[in-house]
C-alpha cells in the first residue's frame, strides 16, 4: 500500500477515533453520550446528535452502495437523508446506532484499500466523492461538538 493511501486511512481514523490535533474525533464525541443526550435538540426544527449520526451513516452507506455498483436513486437518497430517530428511544437503540456508525467507518476503510491509489485521481469523480466523506464527517463532528456545549456536556480531551 502506498504512503498516500496509508496517510489517508490514518486521517480517517484520527478524525473518527481522535488524535488529529484539530478537534475531537467523531466517534469520540458520541460514545460517552447516553440516549437522552443523543436525542436532545437545541430547538424546534434543529437536529439532535442522534439524527446527525443517522445522517452520517446514511451517506457512508450511499457511498458504499455507489462503489459496489448499486448507486441509490435520487428518491432513495432523498428518503434516506435526515431520517428521524426512533420515537421510543432507548439506550440499547442508541448503542446499536453507534455500532452501525463504527461498522460503516470500517467498511469505508476496506473499500478505500480496494480502491487503492485511484482514490487520488482528481479526474475520477467517483474518487472525489469518496474522499469528500472525510470532510463531511468532520463538518458534522463540529456540529455535534456544539450541541454538546449547548447541553453543558464536558468537552472531549483530544490530542
Amino acid at each position: 500500500m502506498d504512503s498516500a493511501l496509508r496517510s489517508y486511512l490514518k486521517d480517517m481514523d484520527s478524525f473518527f477515533y481522535g488524535g488529529n490535533g484539530w478537534q475531537a474525533g467523531l466517534y469520540q464525541l458520541v460514545t460517552d453520550l447516553d440516549h437522552s443526550q443523543a436525542e436532545w435538540k437545541p430547538g424546534e426544527g434543529r437536529n439532535s446528535i442522534w439524527k446527525i449520526v443517522k445522517h452520517i451513516i446514511f451517506w457512508k452507506y450511499s457511498i458504499l452502495s455507489f462503489k459496489n455498483g448499486n448507486p441509490l436513486s435520487a428518491k432513495e437518497r432523498q428518503e434516506g437523508d435526515w431520517k428521524e430517530i426512533p420515537q421510543n428511544t432507548s439506550e440499547d437503540l442508541w448503542r446499536q446506532e453507534l455500532k452501525l456508525l463504527e461498522e460503516t467507518h470500517l467498511k469505508m476503510k476496506e473499500m478505500i484499500v480496494k480502491t487503492g491509489s485511484e482514490l487520488f485521481n482528481p479526474d475520477n469523480d467517483e474518487s472525489n466523492y469518496i474522499r469528500e466523506n472525510l470532510i463531511h464527517d468532520s463538518y458534522h463532528a463540529g456540529q455535534i461538538g456544539l450541541i454538546r456545549i449547548l447541553q453543558g456536556i464536558k468537552p472531549i480531551q483530544y490530542q
